[in-house]
Protein backbone atom coordinates (compact mmCIF):
# COMPACT_ATOMS: atom_id res chain seq x y z
CA UNK A 1 0.00 0.00 0.00
CA UNK A 2 0.90 3.67 -0.82
CA UNK A 3 2.35 6.18 1.85
CA UNK A 4 -0.36 8.38 0.47
CA UNK A 5 -3.19 5.59 1.08
CA UNK A 6 -2.32 5.10 4.70
CA UNK A 7 -1.77 8.88 5.63
CA UNK A 8 -5.68 9.22 4.23
CA UNK A 9 -6.41 6.23 6.65
CA UNK A 10 -4.52 8.37 9.20
CA UNK A 11 -6.45 11.42 8.38
CA UNK A 12 -9.98 9.52 8.47
CA UNK A 13 -9.54 7.78 11.33
CA UNK A 14 -8.72 11.33 12.94
CA UNK A 15 -11.57 12.76 11.84
CA UNK A 16 -13.71 10.16 13.08
CA UNK A 17 -12.09 10.87 16.23
CA UNK A 18 -12.66 14.25 16.32
CA UNK A 19 -16.24 13.36 15.62
CA UNK A 20 -16.90 11.19 18.23
CA UNK A 21 -14.87 13.47 20.72
CA UNK A 22 -17.03 16.27 19.75
CA UNK A 23 -20.47 14.43 20.38
CA UNK A 24 -19.10 13.20 23.52
CA UNK A 25 -18.62 16.87 24.44
CA UNK A 26 -22.16 17.74 23.58
CA UNK A 27 -23.83 15.17 25.39
CA UNK A 28 -21.46 16.50 28.15
CA UNK A 29 -22.81 19.79 28.10
CA UNK A 30 -26.26 18.78 27.08
CA UNK A 31 -26.16 16.86 30.52
CA UNK A 32 -24.87 19.27 32.69
CA UNK A 33 -27.51 21.81 31.06
CA UNK A 34 -30.08 19.71 31.63
CA UNK A 35 -28.82 18.97 35.43
CA UNK A 36 -28.69 22.94 35.62
CA UNK A 37 -32.36 23.33 34.65
CA UNK A 38 -33.47 20.84 37.10
CA UNK A 39 -31.30 22.21 39.91
CA UNK A 40 -32.98 25.96 38.87
CA UNK A 41 -36.14 24.52 39.16
CA UNK A 42 -35.42 22.65 42.74
CA UNK A 43 -34.68 26.30 43.53
CA UNK A 44 -37.32 27.94 42.98
CA UNK A 45 -40.17 25.00 44.34
CA UNK A 46 -37.58 26.28 47.65
CA UNK A 47 -38.11 29.67 47.45
CA UNK A 48 -41.59 29.30 47.34
CA UNK A 49 -41.89 27.12 50.11
CA UNK A 50 -40.08 29.94 51.62
CA UNK A 51 -42.81 32.52 50.64
CA UNK A 52 -45.63 30.12 51.65
CA UNK A 53 -43.59 29.90 55.10
CA UNK A 54 -43.23 33.85 55.35
CA UNK A 55 -47.06 34.03 55.04
CA UNK A 56 -47.98 31.50 57.70
CA UNK A 57 -45.94 33.62 59.92
CA UNK A 58 -48.42 36.70 58.92
CA UNK A 59 -51.40 33.85 59.21
CA UNK A 60 -50.37 33.47 62.99
CA UNK A 61 -49.80 37.03 63.78
CA UNK A 62 -52.53 38.17 62.46
CA UNK A 63 -55.00 35.76 62.08
CA UNK A 64 -57.34 36.96 59.24
CA UNK A 65 -59.16 35.94 56.14
CA UNK A 66 -56.36 38.15 54.11
CA UNK A 67 -53.30 36.38 55.36
CA UNK A 68 -55.55 32.90 54.08
CA UNK A 69 -55.90 34.02 50.85
CA UNK A 70 -52.11 35.04 50.32
CA UNK A 71 -51.36 31.83 51.97
CA UNK A 72 -53.47 29.86 49.16
CA UNK A 73 -52.08 32.32 46.22
CA UNK A 74 -48.63 31.24 47.34
CA UNK A 75 -49.78 27.29 47.84
CA UNK A 76 -51.36 27.50 44.70
CA UNK A 77 -48.03 28.48 42.98
CA UNK A 78 -46.02 25.75 44.71
CA UNK A 79 -48.28 23.23 43.49
CA UNK A 80 -48.41 24.93 39.39
CA UNK A 81 -43.95 24.47 40.18
CA UNK A 82 -44.68 20.59 41.33
CA UNK A 83 -46.65 19.58 38.51
CA UNK A 84 -44.58 21.51 35.93
CA UNK A 85 -41.67 19.27 37.33
CA UNK A 86 -39.76 16.98 35.08
CA UNK A 87 -39.52 13.24 35.27
CA UNK A 88 -35.75 11.68 34.09
CA UNK A 89 -36.01 8.05 36.72
CA UNK A 90 -39.39 6.89 37.97
CA UNK A 91 -37.57 7.10 41.64
CA UNK A 92 -38.55 11.39 40.63
CA UNK A 93 -42.01 10.17 39.48
CA UNK A 94 -42.16 8.68 43.46
CA UNK A 95 -40.98 12.01 44.84
CA UNK A 96 -43.02 14.53 42.88
CA UNK A 97 -46.36 12.24 43.60
CA UNK A 98 -45.00 12.53 47.22
CA UNK A 99 -44.48 16.31 47.27
CA UNK A 100 -47.82 17.41 45.60
CA UNK A 101 -49.46 15.03 48.07
CA UNK A 102 -47.87 16.76 50.97
CA UNK A 103 -48.86 20.25 49.28
CA UNK A 104 -52.66 18.50 48.97
CA UNK A 105 -52.15 18.54 52.67
CA UNK A 106 -50.96 21.60 53.23
CA UNK A 107 -54.48 22.74 51.18
CA UNK A 108 -56.23 20.65 53.53
CA UNK A 109 -54.78 22.36 56.51
CA UNK A 110 -55.36 25.73 55.47
CA UNK A 111 -59.50 24.98 55.28
CA UNK A 112 -59.22 23.77 58.38
CA UNK A 113 -57.25 27.20 59.29
CA UNK A 114 -59.63 29.17 57.68
CA UNK A 115 -63.09 27.76 59.04
CA UNK A 116 -61.25 28.00 62.81
CA UNK A 117 -61.25 31.39 61.91
CA UNK A 118 -64.52 32.14 60.69
CA UNK A 119 -65.74 30.10 63.43
CA UNK A 120 -64.55 32.65 65.85
CA UNK A 121 -61.54 30.33 67.01
CA UNK A 122 -58.15 31.02 67.81
CA UNK A 123 -56.85 29.84 64.56
CA UNK A 124 -53.19 29.38 64.76
CA UNK A 125 -52.77 29.76 68.32
CA UNK A 126 -55.76 27.71 69.33
CA UNK A 127 -54.20 24.83 71.70
CA UNK A 128 -56.69 22.50 70.24
CA UNK A 129 -56.02 22.45 66.45
CA UNK A 130 -51.74 22.12 66.73
CA UNK A 131 -52.23 23.58 63.13
CA UNK A 132 -48.73 24.82 63.35
CA UNK A 133 -47.25 21.99 64.45
CA UNK A 134 -49.07 19.84 61.43
CA UNK A 135 -47.91 22.75 59.04
CA UNK A 136 -44.54 22.60 60.61
CA UNK A 137 -44.61 18.65 59.65
CA UNK A 138 -45.91 19.16 56.24
CA UNK A 139 -42.95 21.67 55.42
CA UNK A 140 -40.17 19.55 56.93
CA UNK A 141 -41.41 15.98 54.84
CA UNK A 142 -41.57 18.35 51.63
CA UNK A 143 -38.30 19.60 52.44
CA UNK A 144 -36.63 16.51 52.85
CA UNK A 145 -38.55 15.17 49.54
CA UNK A 146 -37.28 17.93 47.72
CA UNK A 147 -33.42 17.43 49.01
CA UNK A 148 -33.92 13.47 47.79
CA UNK A 149 -34.62 14.43 44.52
CA UNK A 150 -32.02 17.35 43.90
CA UNK A 151 -29.84 14.33 44.74
CA UNK A 152 -31.52 12.18 42.57
CA UNK A 153 -31.10 14.47 39.59
CA UNK A 154 -27.44 14.94 40.56
CA UNK A 155 -27.02 10.94 40.78
CA UNK A 156 -28.96 10.76 37.34
CA UNK A 157 -26.60 13.81 35.97
CA UNK A 158 -23.11 11.90 37.34
CA UNK A 159 -24.18 8.49 35.87
CA UNK A 160 -25.15 9.30 32.43
CA UNK A 161 -21.72 11.30 32.12
CA UNK A 162 -20.11 8.10 33.48
CA UNK A 163 -22.05 6.45 30.90
CA UNK A 164 -20.47 8.50 27.94
CA UNK A 165 -17.29 9.10 29.58
CA UNK A 166 -16.97 5.06 29.14
CA UNK A 167 -18.42 5.45 26.24
CA UNK A 168 -16.14 7.86 24.42
CA UNK A 169 -12.95 6.04 26.25
CA UNK A 170 -13.97 2.74 24.75
CA UNK A 171 -14.13 4.59 21.02
CA UNK A 172 -11.03 6.83 21.71
CA UNK A 173 -9.05 3.41 22.60
CA UNK A 174 -10.48 1.59 19.41
CA UNK A 175 -9.21 4.20 17.06
CA UNK A 176 -5.85 4.93 19.13
CA UNK A 177 -5.28 1.41 18.37
CA UNK A 178 -5.96 1.43 14.88
CA UNK A 179 -4.19 4.90 14.25
CA UNK A 180 -0.83 3.12 16.12
CA UNK A 181 -1.09 0.44 14.03
CA UNK A 182 -1.29 2.06 10.94
CA UNK A 183 1.21 4.48 11.98
CA UNK A 184 3.22 1.70 13.42
CA UNK A 185 3.45 -0.06 9.89
CA UNK A 186 3.87 3.13 7.75
CA UNK A 187 6.96 4.04 9.78
CA UNK A 188 8.75 1.40 9.88
CA UNK A 189 8.40 0.56 6.13
CA UNK A 190 9.43 4.24 5.65
CA UNK A 191 12.15 4.09 7.70
CA UNK A 192 13.52 1.39 6.31
CA UNK A 193 13.31 2.95 2.16
CA UNK A 194 14.34 6.21 4.06
CA UNK A 195 17.70 4.33 4.99
CA UNK A 196 18.66 3.06 1.76
CA UNK A 197 17.90 6.36 0.54
CA UNK A 198 20.04 8.30 2.37
CA UNK A 199 22.71 5.50 1.95
CA UNK A 200 22.13 6.24 -2.27
CA UNK A 201 22.91 10.10 -1.39
CA UNK A 202 25.97 9.51 0.90
CA UNK A 203 27.51 7.27 -1.69
CA UNK A 204 26.40 10.15 -4.44
CA UNK A 205 27.76 12.98 -1.76
CA UNK A 206 31.07 10.83 -1.46
CA UNK A 207 31.56 10.74 -5.69
CA UNK A 208 30.22 6.90 -6.51
CA UNK A 209 28.44 7.28 -9.54
CA UNK A 210 28.39 3.73 -10.25
CA UNK A 211 26.31 2.18 -7.38
CA UNK A 212 22.62 1.62 -7.71
CA UNK A 213 19.53 1.69 -5.06
CA UNK A 214 16.84 -1.19 -4.82
CA UNK A 215 13.60 -0.15 -2.21
CA UNK A 216 11.66 -3.57 -1.70
CA UNK A 217 8.24 -1.91 -1.27
CA UNK A 218 6.61 -0.85 -3.89
CA UNK A 219 5.27 2.85 -2.83
CA UNK A 220 6.49 6.73 -3.17
CA UNK A 221 9.57 6.45 -2.14
CA UNK A 222 10.48 3.08 -4.08
CA UNK A 223 9.63 5.85 -7.32
CA UNK A 224 12.08 8.49 -5.90
CA UNK A 225 14.66 5.49 -5.92
CA UNK A 226 14.11 4.69 -9.63
CA UNK A 227 14.86 8.60 -10.74
CA UNK A 228 17.62 8.58 -7.76
CA UNK A 229 19.39 5.58 -10.05
CA UNK A 230 18.44 7.68 -13.30
CA UNK A 231 19.94 11.17 -12.10
CA UNK A 232 23.10 8.99 -11.07
CA UNK A 233 23.71 7.49 -14.38
CA UNK A 234 22.73 11.30 -16.33
CA UNK A 235 25.06 12.98 -13.36
CA UNK A 236 28.18 10.63 -14.36
CA UNK A 237 27.85 11.52 -18.16
CA UNK A 238 27.96 15.25 -16.85
CA UNK A 239 31.65 16.98 -17.28
CA UNK A 240 30.62 20.19 -15.77
CA UNK A 241 31.16 20.75 -12.07
CA UNK A 242 28.20 21.76 -11.15
CA UNK A 243 28.61 21.81 -7.34
CA UNK A 244 31.11 24.41 -7.83
CA UNK A 245 28.74 26.66 -10.13
CA UNK A 246 25.72 26.27 -7.12
CA UNK A 247 28.34 27.12 -4.65
CA UNK A 248 29.03 30.07 -6.53
CA UNK A 249 25.60 30.54 -7.24
CA UNK A 250 24.45 30.66 -3.58
CA UNK A 251 27.14 33.00 -2.22
CA UNK A 252 25.95 36.05 -5.00
CA UNK A 253 22.76 35.31 -3.99
CA UNK A 254 23.02 35.75 -0.20
CA UNK A 255 24.90 38.53 -1.12
CA UNK A 256 22.92 39.93 -2.85
CA UNK A 257 20.04 39.06 -0.34
CA UNK A 258 22.44 40.72 2.75
CA UNK A 259 22.48 44.30 0.28
CA UNK A 260 18.92 44.17 -0.15
CA UNK A 261 17.95 43.88 2.92
CA UNK A 262 20.31 46.56 4.11
CA UNK A 263 19.26 49.11 1.39
CA UNK A 264 15.36 48.30 2.74
CA UNK A 265 15.98 49.05 6.40
CA UNK A 266 17.87 51.97 5.36
CA UNK A 267 14.80 53.03 3.15
CA UNK A 268 12.53 52.15 6.35
CA UNK A 269 14.76 53.35 9.14
CA UNK A 270 16.68 56.78 10.69
CA UNK A 271 20.14 55.97 10.71
CA UNK A 272 20.42 58.08 13.89
CA UNK A 273 18.05 56.74 16.18
CA UNK A 274 16.66 53.44 13.94
CA UNK A 275 13.55 54.62 14.93
CA UNK A 276 11.08 54.63 11.39
CA UNK A 277 11.69 57.30 8.73
CA UNK A 278 8.60 59.50 7.70
CA UNK A 279 7.88 57.34 4.48
CA UNK A 280 7.83 54.08 6.63
CA UNK A 281 5.58 55.82 9.48
CA UNK A 282 2.66 57.21 6.87
CA UNK A 283 3.16 53.33 4.96
CA UNK A 284 2.29 51.97 8.69
CA UNK A 285 -0.38 54.42 9.43
CA UNK A 286 -2.35 54.08 6.32
CA UNK A 287 -2.63 50.40 6.77
CA UNK A 288 -3.71 51.00 10.84
CA UNK A 289 -6.16 53.23 9.80
CA UNK A 290 -7.48 50.71 6.88
CA UNK A 291 -7.47 48.41 10.13
CA UNK A 292 -9.31 50.75 12.75
CA UNK A 293 -12.16 51.47 10.30
CA UNK A 294 -13.12 47.78 9.52
CA UNK A 295 -12.69 47.04 13.65
CA UNK A 296 -14.68 50.42 14.61
CA UNK A 297 -11.42 51.24 16.84
CA UNK A 298 -10.17 54.43 17.75
CA UNK A 299 -5.94 55.32 17.08
CA UNK A 300 -4.24 57.73 18.52
CA UNK A 301 -1.63 60.04 17.06
CA UNK A 302 0.83 62.19 19.44
CA UNK A 303 2.98 64.80 17.46
CA UNK A 304 6.48 65.44 19.61
CA UNK A 305 9.13 68.06 19.61
CA UNK A 306 11.82 68.59 21.27
CA UNK A 307 11.96 72.06 23.68
CA UNK A 308 15.75 73.64 24.43
CA UNK A 309 17.08 71.26 21.67
CA UNK A 310 18.30 74.00 19.36
CA UNK A 311 20.46 75.53 22.24
CA UNK A 312 21.72 72.00 23.16
CA UNK A 313 22.92 72.04 19.29
CA UNK A 314 24.53 75.52 19.29
CA UNK A 315 26.29 75.24 22.83
CA UNK A 316 27.43 71.56 22.96
CA UNK A 317 27.88 70.62 19.43
CA UNK A 318 26.18 68.34 17.11
CA UNK A 319 27.58 65.35 18.52
CA UNK A 320 25.76 66.58 21.83
CA UNK A 321 22.18 66.94 20.04
CA UNK A 322 22.45 63.53 18.53
CA UNK A 323 23.11 62.39 21.54
CA UNK A 324 20.59 63.33 23.09
CA UNK A 325 18.53 62.49 20.07
CA UNK A 326 18.92 58.88 20.66
CA UNK A 327 18.66 58.73 24.00
CA UNK A 328 15.47 60.83 23.87
CA UNK A 329 13.89 57.62 21.23
CA UNK A 330 15.22 55.20 23.71
CA UNK A 331 13.34 56.37 26.68
CA UNK A 332 9.73 57.29 24.28
CA UNK A 333 10.39 53.28 23.06
CA UNK A 334 10.98 52.01 26.70
CA UNK A 335 7.26 53.21 27.62
CA UNK A 336 5.20 52.53 24.54
CA UNK A 337 3.91 48.97 24.20
CA UNK A 338 5.07 46.60 21.45
CA UNK A 339 1.95 47.34 19.42
CA UNK A 340 2.93 50.81 19.15
CA UNK A 341 4.66 52.93 16.39
CA UNK A 342 6.87 55.35 16.36
CA UNK A 343 9.29 57.75 14.02
CA UNK A 344 11.40 60.23 13.32
CA UNK A 345 10.30 62.92 11.18
CA UNK A 346 13.58 64.93 11.15
CA UNK A 347 15.26 67.14 13.25
CA UNK A 348 14.05 67.17 16.72
CA UNK A 349 10.13 66.10 15.53
CA UNK A 350 8.94 62.64 16.65
CA UNK A 351 5.54 61.38 15.46
CA UNK A 352 3.81 58.03 17.89
CA UNK A 353 0.78 55.93 16.82
CA UNK A 354 -1.11 54.49 19.59
CA UNK A 355 -4.05 51.76 18.16
CA UNK A 356 -6.00 50.90 19.38
CA UNK A 357 -7.45 53.32 21.66
CA UNK A 358 -10.81 53.36 23.62
CA UNK A 359 -10.43 56.23 25.78
CA UNK A 360 -8.80 59.89 25.23
CA UNK A 361 -7.21 59.14 28.83
CA UNK A 362 -5.30 56.86 27.84
CA UNK A 363 -3.56 59.41 25.17
CA UNK A 364 -3.57 61.70 28.57
CA UNK A 365 -1.40 59.07 30.42
CA UNK A 366 0.96 58.60 27.64
CA UNK A 367 2.01 61.82 27.20
CA UNK A 368 2.32 62.54 30.88
CA UNK A 369 4.79 59.41 30.91
CA UNK A 370 6.48 61.07 28.09
CA UNK A 371 7.12 64.44 29.80
CA UNK A 372 8.37 63.34 33.12
CA UNK A 373 9.93 60.52 31.07
CA UNK A 374 11.94 63.31 29.04
CA UNK A 375 12.17 66.04 31.69
CA UNK A 376 15.24 64.23 32.91
CA UNK A 377 18.53 65.32 32.48
CA UNK A 378 20.36 63.85 30.22
CA UNK A 379 24.24 62.90 30.98
CA UNK A 380 26.93 63.62 27.96
CA UNK A 381 30.64 63.86 28.81
CA UNK A 382 29.88 65.05 32.56
CA UNK A 383 27.13 67.64 31.19
CA UNK A 384 23.58 67.54 32.35
CA UNK A 385 21.66 68.33 29.03
CA UNK A 386 17.88 69.63 29.96
CA UNK A 387 14.92 68.90 27.67
CA UNK A 388 11.41 69.18 27.48
CA UNK A 389 8.90 68.62 25.08
CA UNK A 390 5.51 69.64 23.39
CA UNK A 391 3.01 67.16 22.28
CA UNK A 392 0.08 67.30 20.05
CA UNK A 393 -2.27 64.75 19.93
CA UNK A 394 -4.58 64.22 17.59
CA UNK A 395 -7.51 61.26 17.64
CA UNK A 396 -9.07 58.80 14.84
CA UNK A 397 -11.98 59.58 13.41
CA UNK A 398 -12.42 62.50 15.81
CA UNK A 399 -9.49 64.65 14.14
CA UNK A 400 -9.41 62.91 11.05
CA UNK A 401 -10.11 60.31 8.28
CA UNK A 402 -6.91 60.29 6.80
CA UNK A 403 -3.23 59.95 7.24
CA UNK A 404 -2.67 63.57 6.22
CA UNK A 405 -5.26 64.91 8.23
CA UNK A 406 -4.36 63.31 11.23
CA UNK A 407 -0.94 64.39 10.95
CA UNK A 408 -1.42 67.99 10.01
CA UNK A 409 -3.82 68.14 13.25
CA UNK A 410 -1.51 67.22 15.39
CA UNK A 411 0.81 69.33 14.32
CA UNK A 412 -1.11 72.22 14.01
CA UNK A 413 -1.35 70.96 18.05
CA UNK A 414 2.01 70.54 18.64
CA UNK A 415 2.72 74.42 17.63
CA UNK A 416 -0.31 75.57 19.64
CA UNK A 417 1.70 73.89 22.98
CA UNK A 418 4.98 76.05 21.58
CA UNK A 419 3.11 78.82 21.24
CA UNK A 420 1.85 78.38 25.40
CA UNK A 421 5.09 78.11 26.21
CA UNK A 422 6.14 74.34 25.97
CA UNK A 423 6.85 71.49 28.63
CA UNK A 424 2.84 70.71 27.90
CA UNK A 425 0.45 69.03 25.67
CA UNK A 426 -2.75 70.19 23.51
CA UNK A 427 -5.26 67.87 22.03
CA UNK A 428 -6.35 69.00 18.44
CA UNK A 429 -10.05 69.03 19.73
CA UNK A 430 -12.25 68.45 22.56
CA UNK A 431 -13.54 65.22 21.14
CA UNK A 432 -12.87 61.82 21.78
Amino acid sequence: MKIAHRLLILVVLSLIMTQVLLYSLMKHREIQAHSHTRIEHVTRIEQQMDLVRNQLWQLQQYGDRLAIDKIRTEQQTLTSLLEQTQIDIPEQQVLVSSMLKISEGISRLLVITEQNIDSGGQGMTSPNGMLMSRYGIAFQAMTETIFQYQRSVITYATSEQQSYFYLNGAAMLLFTLTLVGVATRTYSQFRQNLTLLNRGIGALAEGDMTSQIYLPNNDELAKLGREFNRMKACLEETTIQKDELANEVAKQTQQLQQQQEKLRYLADHDDLTGLFSRSAFNNLLEVSLLRCQRNGDKAGLLFVDLDKFKPINDSYGHAAGDCALVEVSDRMQQLLRKSDVIARFGGDEFVILVEPVKTRDELLNLANKLQECLCRPIQYQGIALELGISVGISIYPHDGLSAQELLLNADDAMYRAKKSGGMTYVFASAAG
